[in-house]
C-alpha cells in the first residue's frame, strides 16, 4: 500500500509544494482510492495535481473531525470529486468548534451548509463501522489514558450551549492487513494511547504503522501543556506495549514532542511533511 501525505504544516524539503496549518493524507488498496482529510482550502488538490493524484476518481473520503484544518478543502472536493462517499461524525451537524488558544477566540469550524447543500454525499457516523473488510473507521474511543493538554482550549457550540470539546466527533480509520492494522488519525484529540488501544482492541491484531498528529502541542507564553517528562512517558509506554508499531506524525505534533518520543522511540518514528510518502509491505 502507498500513502502520500498531500498537505501538511512541514514543506518538502525539495519539491515545491503548497504546506499550510491542516493534513490530507492519500492511499489507495484494493483498486479503491482514498482520502483522509482534506486541509484549510484547496491547497491539498494542488498538491495532488503536481503529485500526479486524481481527486476526482477518489472513491471514499473520511473527516476526522470537525474542525477546518481537516476540512476546509471539503467545498473544492465537492466541485472535483463527484462520486465519492464522504464519511463524517454525526456529531457534526449544528455545531460550531471554537479555539481560544493563546487567549484570541477563533471559529475553526468546517463549513457546515456544504451538509445541507450535498446532502447525498455525506454518511454520518455515530458508531464504529466498516466500509468493507479492509477498512474501519472508529468514533468511539476507551478514556483510560489522559487527553492532551491542549484539548482543554478548545469549544463546542450547539444551538444554546458552548461548552468545552469533548471530541466525541472524532474518527479514526484502520486499514485492516494480514499482517496487522494500520491507523490514521486526524489529530488524536481522544489521545494517541487511548486510539492505539481502541484500534487494536477492534481488530485484535498488532499495530504496524499510526499516521497522523499527537495534538502533543508545544507550550506558549499562555498556557502549559505536557510536561517533558509526561511526553517522554507516552514514549516509554508506546514503546513497551506496541514494540512492532511504527509512528509517522507531523500537523499537530509540536516540535518538543517529536524530540522527547524520539528520545524514546529512535527510528521507530518519523515525522511527514507535505509530499511524504511511505509504502506498507
Amino acid at each position: 500500500m502507498k500513502v502520500i501525505v498531500l498537505i501538511d504544516n512541514n514543506p518538502h524539503p525539495l519539491l515545491d509544494l503548497y504546506n499550510e496549518h491542516g493534513v490530507s493524507i492519500y492511499f489507495e488498496i484494493n483498486d479503491q482510492k482514498y482520502l483522509f482529510d482534506v486541509g484549510s482550502s484547496d491547497k491539498f488538490y494542488m498538491n495532488a495535481q503536481q503529485l500526479g493524484i486524481e481527486i476526482e476518481d477518489v472513491d471514499y473520503l473520511i473527516i476526522s473531525h470537525g474542525h477546518n484544518d481537516h476540512g476546509g478543502g471539503l467545498l473544492k472536493f465537492l466541485e472535483v470529486n463527484s462520486k465519492a462517499k464522504i464519511f463524517i461524525s454525526s456529531e457534526v451537524k449544528n455545531q460550531s468548534f471554537y479555539s481560544y488558544r493563546k487567549e484570541n477566540k477563533r471559529n475553526i469550524s468546517l463549513d457546515i451548509s456544504l451538509l445541507e447543500r450535498y446532502p447525498k454525499r455525506f454518511i454520518f457516523l455515530d458508531k464504529n463501522s466498516q466500509i468493507n473488510k479492509n477498512i474501519g473507521l472508529i468514533c468511539k474511543f476507551t478514556d483510560q489514558f489522559p487527553l492532551p493538554q491542549a484539548n482543554r482550549t478548545l469549544s463546542v457550540k450547539n444551538l444554546n450551549n458552548e461548552i468545552l470539546d469533548r471530541f466525541i466527533h472524532e474518527i479514526a480509520l484502520i486499514v485492516n492487513e494480514s499482517r496487522g492494522i494500520i491507523i490514521f488519525s486526524g489529530c488524536s484529540h481522544n489521545g494517541i494511547l487511548n486510539i492505539l488501544h481502541t484500534c487494536k482492541e477492534y481488530y485484535q491484531k498488532d499495530i504496524l504503522l499510526c499516521i497522523g498528529g499527537t495534538h502533543l502541542i508545544n507550550s506558549d507564553e499562555t498556557n502549559s501543556y505536557e510536561s517533558e517528562e509526561d511526553i517522554l512517558k507516552i514514549g516509554r509506554y508506546i514503546n513497551y506495549n506496541y514494540p512492532n508499531t511504527q509512528i509517522i506524525t507531523g500537523h499537530c505534533s509540536g516540535s518538543n514532542a517529536i524530540r522527547s518520543l524520539s528520545n524514546v522511540l529512535s527510528d521507530k518514528i518519523k515525522v511527514f511533511h507535505s509530499g511524504f510518502t511511505v509504502y506498507t509491505k
